[in-house]
């Protein structure tokens, strides 16, 4: 699973810029690249990879990388804090702050920040039925709820239908009376 998704990330980032840049008319059919760009990486130098600080901490592991519709990476989304995955917060950074280091002959990744800067990032949640990520203080069900498709649509759909009868009237607020000739105190 993981190959895959590197393989499929490792497709778009190399596609997307080439297509980008060359013309889609018709009669332009796009034609395969026949030398790769000499600085290019491949994108598992990045993602799934551990984080770590200018003093060799660990401070979190790359998440997602978003990419730009012209195929820039444009920011990488990092887990943080936690252990086994309890207590993880996914935060987003430049991609750019991310520098691939080489190291007694391994590569990985170093920014210049602190584990106890990104817990106090703000957080983020992905909403995997829009694929996208959205600030941790909105719902992570609240997009699928209120989206024209999604787990919600069907029980919007159903109260659309309702007869009006169904429904209460804006008027119609009453409240339970009590008979208060019923109660232990007045019985007394």
């Amino acid at each position: 699973m993981k190959i895959l998704a590197s393989v499929a990330v490792l497709a778009l980032l190399a596609g997307a810029p080439a297509l980008a840049q060359q013309s889609t008319a018709a009669g332009n059919q796009i034609k395969p690249m026949t030398a790769l760009p000499s600085n290019a990486m491949p994108v598992n130098n990045f993602y799934r990879q551990n984080v770590y600080d200018p003093n060799d901490n660990k401070i979190g592991d790359v998440a997602d990388l978003l990419v730009e519709k012209d195929g820039r990476v444009t920011a990488a989304i990092l887990s943080v804090g936690g252990f086994l995955g309890m207590g993880e917060k996914d935060v987003a950074v430049p991609f750019d702050a991310l520098r691939l280091t080489q190291k007694n002959q391994k590569w990985y990744l170093v920014m210049n920040t602190d584990k106890d800067t990104l817990k106090n990032a703000p957080g983020l949640n992905r909403v995997r039925t829009k694929n996208r990520w959205v600030p941790e203080n909105q719902s992570k069900y609240a997009d699928a709820l209120l989206s024209a498709s999604g787990p919600g649509a069907w029980l919007r759909g159903f109260f659309r239908a309702c007869p009006a009868t169904w429904r209460p009237a804006s008027n119609a607020v009453s409240r339970p009376t009590v008979d208060k000739s019923s109660t232990p105190a007045a019985r007394r």
